[in-house]
């Protein structure tokens, strides 16, 4: 057995099956099943992923880094759902991720981690990704702010708590505008202002007079559906979103949620005065001018 290296063990369990076999039939429902299989296993790859072994309608992938497991998992999830249905059965894929070390034995790899990983497959649903929040923590900050902490389940053989995440494929927004919020100014984000210059000049379209802010401090733009924030700034951005992980970004991006607040060079208590608030908002309520 060699000696333990730090990776991320990732589950994908193919979901559905048993109504597939109903309306379509064994040999039918083989067929189907497999080439969801084989997707699961492209979109692992193409991530980066190493296929380990294929047992049934599970597959197990090793890793570099839990971004790549995530990354897959999103792949994964879009390659599935791209399926047709069969008979009124759909099909989807429930995925479950882990990092830590793990030891090679021949062809297999073993240890907690690989447990761990598994016992996540087993909490998600199908078209869900869980992983612990231990993993989640160790995410680049776009990916971590599209995770939302779930409740903690008992660990095995140990008196103690695992506490999970959801790691969602997408933001938990589907709002095509998002307004941003300064004391009584707001602006909204949508595709015909598709990009947001916030910071402490004059020239910006969200200006936040505040000694911390920097002149340009950060842009939000709308890209393929999702609202991305650039920190261009001296001291950092300071993301909270409604139900997920604070994020510091440094020189970074990060996937704006739904709802939240964000601050310039510290934390966006919300006594501070140089707090924006965003919000998404839906295309039957009217734009906010600025």
């Amino acid at each position: 057995m060699d000696s333990a290296r730090q990776t991320t063990i990732l589950f994908a369990d193919v979901s559905g099956g048993s109504k597939l076999y109903e309306a379509a039939g064994y040999a039918a429902a083989l067929e189907v099943i497999a080439r969801c299989i084989e997707r699961v296993r492209d979109a692992a790859q193409s991530s980066g992923g190493q296929v380990v072994k294929t047992s049934g309608d599970k597959v197990m992938v090793l890793f570099a880094t839990p971004d790549a497991a995530a990354q897959a998992a999103t792949r994964m999830h879009a390659s599935i759902e791209a399926l047709p249905e069969i008979g009124g059965a759909k099909l989807g894929v429930q995925v479950g991720f882990h990092s830590g070390p793990v030891y090679r034995c021949n062809e297999d790899l073993l240890g907690d981690t690989v447990k761990l990983a598994s016992r996540m497959v087993e909490q998600a649903r199908k078209g869900q990704t869980i992983t612990s929040q231990q993993t989640a923590a160790l995410l680049s900050p776009s990916l971590r702010t599209l995770s939302r902490q779930l409740d903690a389940i008992p660990a095995r053989e140990k008196d103690e708590e695992l506490r999970l995440c959801e790691i969602g494929s997408r933001p938990s927004t589907d709002f095509p505008r998002l307004r941003l919020t300064y004391r009584e100014h707001a602006i909204v984000c949508t595709r015909e202002n598709e990009s947001i210059v916030v910071g402490r000049a004059p020239g910006c379209a969200l200006v936040v007079a505040d000694l911390t802010v920097s002149r340009r401090h950060c842009t939000i733009t709308l890209r393929e559906g999702r609202f991305v924030l650039q920190d261009h700034s001296t001291n950092g951005t300071y993301i909270a979103a409604e139900g997920g992980a604070d994020i510091v970004a440094q020189g970074e991006e990060v996937i704006l949620g739904s709802r939240g607040r964000i601050g310039f060079g510290r934390p966006p208590d919300a006594s501070a005065e140089q707090v924006v608030e965003y919000d998404g908002v839906s295309e039957l309520q009217p734009q906010i001018p600025t």
